[in-house]
């Protein structure tokens, strides 16, 4: 049966895609890759552009997350105050905040309104409301607001003493479920409800050609284009650079033609190029054996050796980076 599924969970890819979990990983922590997450929660608030308190439901939904969020949520739990209400998957126990907190005034929210609300008017999801009283310099500030005791007349400052207590007592004796002001608490997030967008995969990594190449600004369609138009690091304005190891060489050569590429994109280059028997574009000696998702073999020394996509990653690629932008003019 043909998975239709949209999003899928991060243990899968290895199984739907041709890329592993380290390359995802890696995407989002040196990259710009963004992650989704899948969030249930209860008692949140759904409000407008205007921050208008519109209703309080149970939800189901995928938000889209930063990359500086998705690097976050990597590391444990992240808390979110809102999140766009532009993929929510279930709603339940709707009804408005005045059904659930009668007596509640607004507190943080500009106006709370009493009937429901379209589709269309709901922006934001907050995270749960709950009527809380309010803090004491709030306190504070409504009775000075409402009794203003420093205009008491009193013949004497014991009077207009007492003339505050008095007003302070009729405060207290107004406190109740009206006192209480509205307010929304956070949404966590948790790493093992990671998602990923299957759509963004294929646009990230350049699986959208069927080449798997894992390219996603580089999109090659035919090795004959990118030989005509392939470019001497001369012609891209780069200086010579001579590389002994023999795989950062390849990786030189990779970046002299594309140099905005990323990490994942220049290993799949040279993966999609070791499989070409002859006139490889990159690899020039044919030194590179065979590569899988996190392995790179090639001969070196008269014997076979291998490098990790981690090694590949940390020790080679940014080391060539590096290089380049020394001898960049």
């Amino acid at each position: 049966m043909k998975d239709t599924r949209q999003y899928i969970r991060i243990d899968e890819v290895e199984k739907l895609f041709d890329l592993t979990k380290g390359q995802i990983l890696d995407a989002v922590e040196f990259g710009d890759f963004e992650l989704n997450v899948f969030v249930t929660a209860n008692g949140v608030g759904g409000v407008n552009h205007n921050n208008d308190l519109l209703a309080i439901f149970d939800v189901k939904a995928l938000v889209e997350l930063s990359n500086s969020a998705s690097r976050k949520l990597l590391d444990g739990e992240v808390r979110l105050k809102r999140f766009p209400a532009n993929n929510i998957l279930a709603v339940r126990n709707l009804s408005t905040a005045n059904k659930r907190f009668p007596e509640a005034l607004k507190g943080e929210f500009n106006s709370v309104k009493s009937t429901l609300p379209s589709e269309e008017e709901l922006t934001t999801v907050v995270g749960e409301i709950t009527a809380m009283m309010p803090s004491a310099e709030s306190f504070k500030e409504r009775f000075h607001e409402q009794f203003k005791p420093e205009e008491f007349k009193a013949d004497s400052q014991g009077d207009a003493f007492l003339g505050a207590l008095n007003g302070m007592n009729i405060m207290l004796q107004s406190l109740g479920e009206s006192s209480k002001l509205l307010q929304s608490g956070y949404i966590t997030l948790k790493p093992e409800n990671i998602r990923l967008d299957k759509e963004k995969l294929n646009q990230y990594f350049g699986l959208s050609n069927r080449k798997n190449n894992g390219l996603s600004s580089v999109l090659i369609e035919d090795p004959s284009t990118v030989n005509e138009t392939a470019s001497s690091p001369e012609k891209t304005g780069l200086k010579p650079n001579i590389q002994t190891h023999p795989i950062k060489q390849i990786i030189f050569d990779v970046l002299s033609v594309y140099p905005q590429a990323k990490v994942n994109e220049v290993w799949n280059l040279i993966k999609r190029d070791s499989q070409i028997d002859s006139g490889r574009q990159f690899d020039k000696e044919g030194i590179v054996s065979e590569m899988t998702n996190d392995t790179l073999f090639y001969f070196g020394s008269e014997k076979e050796r291998q490098v990790t996509y981690d090694y590949f990653r940390k020790k080679l690629f940014y080391s060539v980076k590096r290089d380049m932008k020394k001898t960049s003019p």
